[in-house]
């Protein structure tokens, strides 16, 4: 068998990108998480070169663990520290059921002592006043995708690749929504469908959406659509307070809290009556939200002190 368990190429990144893509066929993967994890494992390939390793087969822990070290005491952001880490892992657990090898044991920034990317929120989530007042002044698809966003807590890629058609059958008939595209890690979830406003909001992004699989414009992906329009648009945001789209999420979050627990979230002035319930919400709020830590959440409602 030739190098990188046969797959044809004699470059690390090369191999895990044609990997990704089988992965991305079966359902697994979007196009946008093929390339980024692909150009983030570039970096990875790069250390590993200089550590006298050019073979996939050759990855192992303790590779991948002095990697960590080296992202950790280095120049860049946290948040991209850990993006740069959870694409190996991305890649390695992919490559290794491809191979069908053992089972790649994640090497986590958590364990290996890099900052966490997150911050515990002090701040209030924006206000209902806040988002209308944004969203009356938005263009009408942005409008929609700021919607979306917010009813269901949607990163806002996710939010401009929901085929809200399909989405709005699902929601009506099962009362969820099944989130696939653009997630982050490929990793699907499922949102409930608690209220009359997510309802309506899918109704006005499938009118819009009209004959097209999502709310990105048929001659334009999700790129192209992220710096015109979209771009066009994150001024307003600015205008009502609101620093950017993600802080949409947030305020999703602290609406799950209150509806969960029938009291403010810690953010808004809430108090935390039973810290196991608490617990529970935030648990609940985590996997609704996409994210696979309960501390994650702190960053949306506020921290357990």
């Amino acid at each position: 068998m030739s190098r990188n368990f046969g797959l044809g190429s004699r470059n690390m990144s090369f191999a895990v990108k044609m990997i990704l893509n089988i992965e991305r066929v079966k359902g697994r993967f979007s196009y946008a998480t093929v390339d980024s994890v692909a150009k983030r494992f570039k970096h990875f390939q790069n250390f590993a070169k200089k550590q006298g390793v050019s073979r996939l087969e050759q990855v192992d822990e303790n590779l991948v663990k002095a990697y960590s070290q080296h992202l950790k005491n280095s120049t860049y952001s946290n948040q991209y520290k850990h993006a740069l880490l959870s694409a190996v892992n991305t890649a390695m657990d992919s490559v290794r059921a491809y191979a069908n090898v053992a089972p790649w044991v994640p090497v986590t920034a958590r364990k290996q002592g890099i900052e966490m990317r997150d911050f515990v929120r002090t701040n209030q989530t924006i206000s209902d006043i806040q988002y209308q007042m944004a969203n009356k002044a938005m263009t009408p698809r942005v409008q929609a995708l700021s919607s979306i966003a917010r009813e269901f807590g949607l990163r806002l890629k996710e939010a401009a690749l929901l085929d809200n058609k399909k989405a709005l059958r699902e929601a009506l008939k099962h009362d969820r929504l099944s989130i696939e595209k653009g997630t982050k890690g490929g990793k699907r979830r499922t949102i409930p469908v608690t209220n009359e406003r997510q309802i309506q909001a899918l109704k006005n992004a499938a009118a819009i959406q009209d004959k097209g699989r999502s709310l990105i414009p048929e001659d334009q992906n999700y790129h192209k659509f992220l710096n015109s329009e979209i771009k066009a648009n994150r001024p307003i945001l600015r205008e009502t307070g609101i620093h950017r789209f993600h802080e949409l999420r947030s305020a999703y979050a602290a609406q799950r809290y209150e509806e969960l627990t029938g009291h403010p979230a810690p953010v808004n002035g809430g108090t935390i009556l039973d810290r196991e319930r608490d617990r529970e919400v935030r648990l609940q709020i985590s996997a609704e939200l996409g994210h696979g830590r309960i501390e994650v959440v702190a960053s949306y409602i506020g921290g357990r002190t």
